[in-house]
């Protein structure tokens, strides 16, 4: 193996030109060139452990965790080992078997091993004399009862509340024989067992047992026996309820209902268990992280703490739930996209158990919209419903073609209360009144080719090009500089043909990244007398700024955010800014040669545009009451991981606080901060033709930005045409 001394020897150069090359810390072009010429003759690869010894760091962090059979403790892990790599950390794993003896011999062969620091997750309740006294060492315990004197962080898992809240729905279920079958150490702490003994204060239908799923099957079977009138059971970990669920399959008790200890999963509870007391492992490991993290860089100054993580109770409702018979046909016209598709797709559902048929026509979203005027004008009832952009509210609505909900939101109030804060106002409402139900997310994001940021090569070249540091842009300036270098017209050791992927030509799309500029730069499109103001330094500053942008990508015209995706999933271009609703299938394995491989953060500026469409029905609709209840299922709870699965989105409250569609969409957490970052496209104050507005967003604006690419026109000609354009259309 190469060493850096070789390296040296063949560039002809000291072993401190080297490492300030491969450090990024010299610009002189014809070292460079000599060291990185003898690296790729040597395949040389710096030494972590040199680099270690020097820095008196291991680089390891030990992780203790039960055992990997519980999904819980892989999803653990799992996020874990992708926070630590990313602080420049890999891990080593022990399994404790829930067995204090092998954890306290784990906790000295970690610090045997040279560690830098220790989490112990533990089912069980440990003792600080099981820490070895002559180390001090940062360490995490997660566990569910504090350990006084631990010589670490504390992070304390407590599913009290939760279990109590399931105890309470059995109660309210009618159930007077519940099991509860739980791991015999947990039971011996005796928090979930007190809840449990203040409902069924005898204990008759308790079984300590271990943790294995066939201890599960065997606590079943000897409570059914034994107890002929069990009606509901409890299982303290997924390992015991899987036992559970077979021996109740072979017994054939369907009747008995289910409660399990475990992280939520949509894909594995759906019908499945009754309930869940689920904690978010993705926060556990977060938590955790931030802790050990803390006590690595701030050492003997670093105060010991003690978090809580609170279990919540979760269920499921069936996809089914909601639909009633009817023998209607329903039409609506959809964009075509992600969403629409996806409910297309699940309609199959509503079809079967309904009886009622349901047709979807997609559109392109210029003939979307002009198809919902064209209805309008002629008052058509051959559509039922239809999707609704935010900026068609104001003149659909006055045209008298969309139907006004309030009846029919006053008797569903509780149905519409489970959407996001604020979403329903400027989703669906028109003056106070409800005209559209809030059916597709739009909340913009950067999206990124994330081993192309961590290329320890790539990074330096950045810094030597640039003099910063190669990471997600903040602001536009940023953003340019990163889409430069990766655009291989302007940087030859570029691994990817284009910086970006971006919305280009006449069209809503062009405009809605020239808006996330505009405001970014403290521009406006209307004032506060609600005039053009387009013609104004910041806009000038934005729109150069965008203009210097496409020099990175491909020079192509993008009609839709389904077309800007496709370069992105092929893995042409670093960098591309999408809405969530419309990103589903960049993370696609079989479709999409980034996925896997994605960063995501919020969009450069601070500024993103607000997306987002509706259900609305038609004023002159054949089917008011089935087109109704229809929109009820459609966009109700039970659909809203469904749609997410098929590649759709959703503004349902509650699966933003969900972790278990993390794989499928890891960008979920960024969803809500981006809303609230995000603003509204104002639409003028026009009396006549209100239903035109939009040409603005459409058609004007982004004309003149293509006179720009087209080199006909200046930045500072451009924006004072979409000035005067704007006026004129308003009639000021």
């Amino acid at each position: 193996m190469a060493t850096i001394k070789d390296v040296a020897r063949l560039a002809q150069v000291s072993i401190g030109t080297v490492s300030n090359v491969l450090n990024g810390k010299t610009k002189n072009e014809e070292l460079i060139r000599r060291v990185e010429n003898a690296v790729e003759q040597l395949s040389y690869r710096p030494d972590a452990n040199a680099r270690n010894l020097k820095n008196t760091n291991s680089g390891l962090v030990g992780i203790m965790v039960p055992d990997l059979s519980q999904s819980q403790y892989a999803a653990f892990l799992q996020q874990m080992e992708s926070i630590l790599r990313e602080h420049g950390y890999s891990v080593l794993v022990k399994l404790s078997r829930n067995n204090r003896m092998v954890v306290k011999k784990g906790i000295a062969g970690f610090m045997e091993q040279g560690v830098d620091g220790i989490i112990v997750y533990s089912a069980i309740h440990i003792k600080s004399t099981d820490i070895p006294r002559n180390y001090e060492m940062p360490m995490v315990l997660i566990t569910g009862k504090n350990v006084p004197g631990f010589p670490g962080d504390q992070i304390i898992l407590d599913y009290t509340n939760a279990f109590g809240q399931v105890m309470e729905k059995f109660r309210l279920k009618g159930l007077s024989h519940v099991g509860l079958i739980m791991e015999y150490n947990i039971l011996e702490d005796g928090g979930l067992s007190s809840v449990y003994k203040s409902y069924f204060p005898d204990m008759d239908l308790v079984k300590s047992v271990d943790s294995s799923r066939e201890s599960g099957f065997q606590a079943l079977f000897q409570l059914a026996y034994g107890h002929p009138e069990l009606d509901g059971v409890i299982a303290g970990s997924i390992s015991l309820a899987q036992g559970i669920k077979k021996a109740q399959a072979a017994l054939g008790l369907g009747d008995v209902c289910v409660a399990a200890v475990k992280e939520s999963s949509w894909i594995e509870d759906e019908g499945n268990y009754d309930f869940q007391m689920t904690i978010s492992q993705t926060m556990v490991a977060e938590k955790a992280a931030d802790c050990l993290l803390r006590s690595l860089e701030e050492a003997a100054e670093h105060e010991f703490t003690i978090d809580r993580v609170e279990a919540e109770m979760d269920w499921f409702q069936p996809m089914n739930a909601g639909i009633g018979k009817s023998a209607a046909s329903l039409r609506f016209a959809m964009l075509d996209s992600p969403s629409a598709r996806s409910l297309q797709m699940l309609s199959s559902i509503y079809r079967k158990e309904s009886g009622a048929k349901v047709e979807f026509d997609l559109f392109t979203y210029q003939e979307l919209e002009d198809l919902l005027y064209a209805q309008a004008a002629d008052q058509n009832s051959s559509y039922d419903g239809f999707m609704m952009d935010l900026p068609w509210l104001d003149g659909l609505i006055e045209s008298g073609y969309v139907k006004n909900l309030d009846t029919f939101y006053e008797g569903n109030r509780e149905f519409f209360d489970g959407f996001l804060e604020g979403v329903l106002k400027d989703f669906g409402m028109y003056v106070e009144s409800v005209y559209g139900v809030p059916f597709m997310s739009g909340a913009q994001l950067l999206f990124y080719q994330r081993d192309l940021f961590e290329d320890r090569k790539l990074k330096i070249l950045y810094q030597r090009m640039y003099g910063g540091q190669l990471q997600p842009p903040k602001t536009w300036e940023e953003f340019n500089h990163v889409a430069e270098f990766f655009t291989q017209s302007l940087n030859e050791k570029s691994p990817v043909p284009y910086g970006a992927s971006l919305a280009r030509g006449v069209n809503v799309y062009t405009s809605i990244y020239f808006l996330s500029h505009l405001w970014s730069y403290g521009g406006h499109v209307f004032d506060e007398k609600g005039r053009p103001d387009l013609d104004s330094a910041p806009a000038l500053n934005a729109l150069k700024n965008m203009v210097d942008s496409y020099r990175c990508t491909s020079g192509r015209e993008i009609r839709s955010w389904n077309e800007l995706s496709e370069e992105f999933k092929n893995g042409k271009s670093a960098m591309i800014i999408l809405y969530d609703s419309d990103a589903g299938d960049i993370n696609n394995y079989t479709s999409s040669k980034v996925a896997g491989n994605l960063g995501f953060d919020l969009i450069p500026g601070g500024t993103p545009v607000m997306g987002g469409w509706s259900l609305a029905l038609n004023t002159y609709g054949k089917n008011q009451k089935d087109a109704e209840q229809f929109l009820l299922w459609a966009c109700g709870l039970q659909n809203s991981i469904p749609l997410a699965l098929l590649g759709g989105s959703t503004l349902r409250a509650g699966y933003y606080n969900r972790t278990d569609l993390e794989n499928i969409e890891p960008w979920k957490p960024l969803i809500l901060p981006s809303f609230r970052q995000s603003r509204k496209r104002i639409m003028p104050e026009i009396l006549d033709d209100s239903m035109y507005k939009n040409i603005i967003y459409t058609r004007i604006i982004p004309e003149e930005i293509q006179n720009v690419l087209d080199g006909k026109a200046t930045e500072e000609d451009a924006l004072r045409a979409m000035q005067k354009r704007i006026a004129e259309f308003m009639a000021l």
